[in-house]
């Protein structure tokens, strides 16, 4: 019998917070989160402009971003566009404790198998 394999992302905690709270807290995407959760058409640019790279980043991927149970998603698409997944974005503050566990989980693999895991 298989192992029961395990979501490391599934209830990742840092200081308290969980993901929704600490992707709430990243000034990279707490505007985005707001303007998602207001509507689900791109908004303006002038209201996306002055925001960090990775703002400006997901709001060019609008269409494929989506908020589960208040948490920003987004649907990745392989390169040769057969496959598509979804992806959770990782606040910058769960980041590191995130691929640590990932190391760990993987049975020690080295740096570039674990962001291959990622990815």
């Amino acid at each position: 019998m298989k192992a029961k394999r395990t979501n490391p992302i599934d209830g990742i905690q840092s200081h308290g917070e969980s993901l929704r709270e600490a992707q709430s807290g990243d000034p990279d995407v707490k505007e985005i989160l707001d303007l998602l959760g207001k509507s689900e058409e791109r908004p303006p640019w002038n209201l996306i402009s002055h925001q960090s790279p990775a703002a400006k980043s997901y709001w060019a991927q609008w269409e494929r971003l989506k908020i589960e149970d208040g948490v920003l998603t987004r649907m990745y698409l392989s390169k040769d566009t057969s496959k598509t997944w979804k992806q959770v974005y990782l606040p910058r503050s769960l980041r590191e404790e995130t691929l640590r566990k990932l190391h760990d989980q993987s049975g020690h693999l080295g740096m570039e198998k674990v962001f291959d895991k990622v990815n």
